[in-house]
């Protein structure tokens, strides 16, 4: 690999890591997933 890019490889993991933290840490217990057909035609 050339330089810049083993710059980049550590950086870009790291953002990828702290990502993934957050969300299976935070977002994931707040997120109820997409709405299911039935609550959808309930309120059509």
């Amino acid at each position: 690999m050339q330089p810049p890019n083993e710059q980049a490889v550590k950086i870009v993991g790291g953002a990828v890591v702290l990502l993934l933290a957050v969300w299976f840490g935070l977002e994931n217990r707040r997120f109820k997933g997409p709405p299911e057909a039935c609550s959808v035609l309930r309120v059509l």
